[in-house]
This record gives structure tokens, C-alpha cells and sequence, in this order.
């Protein structure tokens, strides 16, 4: 094989691995269980927190509107998932995804960066987690840390966080026990966190003034009465931590530009819903009950986060929210310190979802990143008794926990984004492309060599994400208010939208599965275009710290998975021809029938 071969081979599955059982773990998962899962990991800190920091600094009430666009958006990623999820029921997620349409570098490069997406993910939760324990014991957890376990280390977090080490371990050795009895305490979380929202949703109807949706720009504080206000704290509460005050009050009292900035803000809050993708081996009739709770979970959590801005708008003015615990505070204000009690317990059940859904998903992409021999072989361990990957769910949790311990991740929580928008991109393109390739059917599409398959896809595809990275990048650096600029987005648009109009032209596979993505190719490009716009969004310190993470990733595929990998076998081969794999496919289909 020639190098470029190795980077690109992409791997075949043969019909038994997609049987029952034949990974070695549990089918036990149910439609329930997974959209309890996908619920539990998305619906978490957004809702109490996240809510209402956007309110107070980017979309004010229409911070409603913002979680409506980040939900239409996380919807179009999640229809990409639920095809891939028909075709390909295995554990991996986006890794596996790309790796049987694209090949094995970047299969590799989004497997690495899924990773540090749960890592640091896991990490943050954690540390939130303590935040609000110490809300619930009086404010001794915190100080206590503080004043006994202090790190007088520069980058390091200002004290030693065991109570997050210890959660996150927990959630861990839970994990490794089984599947199913992790199932029934995220379900039982889930369905406390739904009531709590229910309950705060329905509450907020009784004190919800609707005059906060048009409050006065005379009202607002401006940033000249910010500068008189020399309480650093007191600032930030009234003042929304912007210079340029709190906005011209309303119901988009930062225009029309701060809808769109808070969506992008908001799309965040819905990620999570790929955990379920990732249960491809643990699901019950994985084809049909994992695109059903991929599409239910989101429309859940965007009722939700619709709903709970909703309250919190109505019942306090934008520019008062709290921006760390808005539901307390404003319970406490109004004098319901029981029901900010209430809220504090469902944030913390909604955080021990969300880590625990995030800490089942890293051990998964692990695993079957070892499985095909690009990580250590180690981690593709499965306990014969537990039917649990052991090794990689110890690993992941111990990795995670002394991150959580030692680091203040704040600074770190974009770099999950990354990993988490080039997935939500590649998964896009690869339905692209697989819709389009009719040589074989399904199955054979997953066992044919790369030179039965067409490749005229494969080049439309790729100039056609390049042209969408163009365009992203003129409007989100230069904007489209003079001519010029206009004049080049008009001619991009043009551009892809001939490009689309030629692949939806070209013949589409005819395979019969239980979910598709509507409106292909249009629907996954303005997919790849979301994401790849709000990418382009984030810091380039950020773009820096990801060039790193994916250097330590570059040494361990270099030197150990281009050479260990399953498919560097497989590939020794006779290549197998379209016939004969459409008459394995056909007696496949036979066998099923019988």
C-alpha cells in the first residue's frame, strides 16, 4: 500500500458485525432509554445557567428566538446522525461514520477530537457540579476548598477540586458496573430534572410581567452609568459586563445581530444528542430506535430551553438576570425560596445527567477507536461478566477526573466545540456522499474497496465544503454591508447552489432504510454551513490549544495506528467485484427474509 492509500482506506463491515451481540457488549437499551440518555446529556447546565447568561449579554427576551434558530439547527445535524445511526449501528459515532465513507486520517482526526470533547466536557460538568452542592450546603464547600486544598500554581485551577474528582469517579465505577442499571438512574434524573423545568415554567405564568418584553431604552443602563458604578460586582450584575451598557431595551434590545450571536451561543446548550449515536451495539433494533431518540430528544430539550427563557424573561428585566445562577436568584427575590431550593436540586440532578451521558460516550469512541487498532489494544477490553468496556471506561473517567481536579477549564470549554462542529460537518458530507453511490447496495457500500465505489461524488462533495468555508469566512470576518463583499457572497452562493443543483441531479441509492435526511443534498450542506460558520467564530486561542491537542494525536497515529490498524490486513485482499458483492448482499437479504 502506498502512504496515501493507508491514510485513506476506509473500513469494511462485514454483515456479522452488525449481528446481535457480536461486539461483545449488552443490547439492552430501549427507545426510552436512549432519549432519556440524549435528554439527560443536553438538557444540563444550559438550562440553569446558560439561559441566563445570553439573555443578559447577547439576545436579551429574544434569547426565545435564539434557542428556536440553535434548535432548527441542532435538528439538521441530528437527521444527519439518525441516517448514519440506519446504516451503520455500531459504536463510535461521527469516528465510525467517517471511517467507512471518507477513510482512516480523518476517521482518526475526528475520533481524537471527540475525545477531547468528552474530556473536557466531563471536566467543566464537574466543577459546576461542586458550584451548586456548595449552593445547597450554605456555601461551605467551596471556602473549605479554598482555605485547605489551595494550588498557588499558575494555570492550574485556584484550589484542588476532590469533590469533582470524586463525582466524576463515581459516575465511573456506575458505568462499569452496566449499562442498564446507568440507564435507570439517568432516566429517574431526567424525569426529576423535566419536572423541576415543568415546575419553574409553570410558576414563572404567575409572576410573568409582560412589560419586561418592552421596557424603555430610558430604563436600561447605559455604559456611562456602567462607568459610575465602581463595585466590580454590582457592575456585573446591573450592567450585563458589556461597556456599552445593556442594549435599547425591548425585546431585542441588542438588535437583530444579537438574536444570531446568542443562537450561536445557544447551539452549544444542544450539544450531547450524539451520546446516543454512540449506543449503536447497546441499542435494541438500533436502525430505527436510535434515529427516534436522536429527533424526540431534541425536540424536548428545545421546547425546554424555549420554555424556561420564556419564564425567566418575564419574570425579572433582562439586564437583573444573574448570570450564574438566574433561576435562585430570582426565586429569591421574589421571596419562593422554596422553589429556588427546587431549582437547585434540578440542576444538580440535570448535571449528573449530562456526566453521565458525556462520561458513557468517551469510553465508546475509545473503544472502538482500539478496536481498529488506531489507539493501544488495551482499551478494547470487554468484561465478560459486565458486558462493559472496562478498561477504556476506567482510563476516560481517571483522565477526566484529574482534569476536573486540577484545571479551571473555563478557558478550555470552546476547544469541545471544535471537535464537536467538525464532527457534526464530516457526518453531514458523509451522508452526502453515501446517497449518492448506487454501484452497491448498503451493505456492500460498507464492504466494497475504495476502487468499486464512484469517486466524481467524493470531489463534488469536497468542493463544495470548500466553497461553503469560503463563504462562512467572507461573511463572518467581513460581512456583506459593502458592495464588494456582496458581490462575492453572491457569486459563492451561486456557485454551491449550481454544485447541489448537479448532485441532486445524479442518480440516488435506492436503499430502503428506516430513517432519511429530507431534502439531500440541500438540507446536509446548509448543515456544513452552520457549523462551519460558528468554527470560524471561535477565538484563536482556542484554534492554538486545538493545534496542539491534535499534534499529540498526529504522534500516536504516526507511530502506532497507521501501522496496527485492522484494515492494513484487510487490504492484502484480492479486491472483491460490484457483482459479487451485490449477490452477497441479495443472499444476505434472503437469509433475513427466511
Amino acid at each position: 500500500m502506498g502512504f496515501v492509500d493507508k491514510l485513506t482506506r476506509r473500513k469494511r463491515i462485514n454483515q456479522s458485525e452488525l449481528s446481535s451481540q457480536s461486539g461483545g457488549l449488552k443490547r439492552c437499551l430501549t427507545t426510552i432509554d436512549l432519549t432519556a440518555l440524549g435528554v439527560g446529556s443536553t438538557l444540563g447546565a444550559g438550562a440553569y445557567v446558560l439561559t441566563g447568561q445570553v439573555a443578559k449579554t447577547q439576545s436579551g427576551p429574544a434569547v426565545v428566538l435564539s434557542f428556536l434558530i440553535a434548535g432548527l439547527a441542532s435538528v439538521m445535524a441530528g437527521m444527519c446522525y439518525a441516517e448514519f445511526a440506519a446504516r451503520v449501528p455500531l459504536a463510535g459515532s461521527a469516528y465510525t461514520y467517517t471511517y467507512v465513507t471518507i477513510g482512516e486520517m480523518c476517521a482518526f482526526v475526528i475520533g481524537w477530537n471527540l475525545i477531547l470533547e468528552y474530556v473536557i466536557g466531563n471536566a467543566s460538568v464537574a466543577r459546576t457540579f461542586t458550584g451548586y452542592l456548595n449552593h445547597l450546603t450554605g456555601d461551605h464547600i467551596i471556602p473549605y476548598l479554598s482555605t485547605h486544598l489551595r494550588m498557588n500554581i499558575s494555570s492550574l485551577a485556584p484550589y484542588l477540586d476532590v469533590f469533582a474528582f470524586a463525582i466524576v469517579m463515581t459516575m465511573t465505577l456506575l458505568l462499569v458496573v452496566g449499562v442498564k442499571e446507568s440507564a435507570t438512574l439517568t432516566k429517574m434524573f431526567t424525569m426529576l430534572n423535566l419536572l423541576v423545568l415543568s415546575f419553574v415554567a409553570v410558576c414563572g405564568l404567575f409572576t410573568e410581567q409582560w412589560s419586561n418584553w418592552s421596557i424603555d431604552a430610558t430604563q436600561v443602563p447605559n455604559a456611562s452609568k456602567c462607568a459610575q458604578i465602581g463595585d466590580v460586582l454590582e457592575q456585573h450584575k446591573q450592567c450585563c459586563a458589556r461597556p456599552d451598557g445593556c442594549g435599547e431595551g425591548g425585546f431585542t434590545p441588542y438588535g437583530f445581530s444579537g438574536v444570531v450571536a446568542g443562537a450561536a451561543t445557544c447551539f452549544f446548550a444542544f450539544v450531547g444528542f450524539d451520546v446516543i449515536a454512540t449506543t449503536g451495539e447497546e441499542a435494541r433494533n438500533p436502525s430505527k430506535t436510535i434515529p427516534l431518540a436522536i429527533l424526540v430528544s431534541l425536540g424536548i430539550c428545545c421546547f425546554f430551553y424555549m420554555a424556561t427563557s420564556t419564564t425567566l424573561t418575564l419574570m425579572t428585566p433582562y439586564f437583573e438576570i444573574d448570570s450564574d445562577a438566574p433561576f435562585v436568584v430570582v426565586f429569591d427575590k421574589i421571596g419562593w425560596t422554596v422553589s429556588a431550593f427546587l431549582v437547585s436540586i434540578g440542576a444538580v440532578c440535570a448535571l449528573s445527567t449530562s456526566l453521565l451521558g458525556s462520561m458513557f460516550s468517551m469510553p465508546r469512541v475509545v473503544l472502538a477507536m482500539a478496536r481498529d487498532g488506531l489507539l493501544f489494544e488495551c482499551f478494547a477490553y470487554i468484561s465478560p461478566s459486565l458486558k462493559t468496556p472496562v478498561v477504556a471506561t476506567l482510563c476516560s473517567g481517571l483522565f477526566a477526573g484529574t482534569m476536573a481536579a486540577l484545571f479551571d477549564v473555563g478557558s478550555l470549554v470552546e476547544m469541545m466545540s471544535i471537535g464537536t462542529l467538525m464532527a457534526y460537518t464530516v457526518v453531514a458530507a458523509c451522508v452526502l456522499m453515501l446517497r449518492y453511490q448506487t454501484h452497491v447496495r448498503t451493505i456492500s457500500v460498507l464492504e466494497a474497496p475504495k476502487e468499486v465505489l464512484s469517486s466524481s461524488i467524493g470531489s463534488l462533495t469536497m468542493l463544495v465544503g470548500a466553497l461553503l468555508t469560503i463563504l462562512a469566512a467572507v461573511i463572518t470576518w467581513f460581512g456583506i454591508e459593502d458592495v464588494l463583499t456582496m458581490v462575492v457572497v453572491l457569486i459563492l452562493s451561486i456557485s454551491i447552489v449550481i454544485l447541489l443543483v448537479v448532485i441532486d441531479r445524479r442518480p440516488k441509492s435506492e436503499e430502503q432504510l428506516a430513517f432519511t435526511v429530507p431534502f439531500v443534498p440541500y438540507f446536509p450542506a446548509l448543515s456544513m454551513f452552520i457549523n462551519i460558520s460558528l468554527m470560524l467564530r471561535l477565538r484563536s486561542a482556542t484554534w492554538m490549544r486545538f493545534l496542539v491537542w491534535m499534534a499529540i494525536g498526529f504522534v500516536v497515529y504516526f507511530f502506532y495506528g497507521i501501522s496496527h490498524s485492522g484494515e492494513e490486513s484487510n487490504l492484502k485482499f484480492e479486491p472483491i467485484s460490484a457483482k459479487s458483492l451485490l449477490q452477497t448482499s441479495s443472499d444476505s437479504d434472503d437469509e433475513d427474509d427466511d
